[in-house]
């Protein structure tokens, strides 16, 4: 079933929560690095 795993990414519904969870992520991330500067 390769044709329903490549449908939910075409959704632009899922796309907004991943970004915002990429967003926390991120800042994570940047938080890490300045601590290690």
């Amino acid at each position: 079933m390769p044709v329903a795993a490549e449908q939910p990414p075409r959704h632009p519904v899922p796309a907004p929560r991943d970004h915002q969870r990429a967003s926390r992520g991120f800042t994570l991330v940047e938080l890490a690095v300045v601590l290690f500067l």
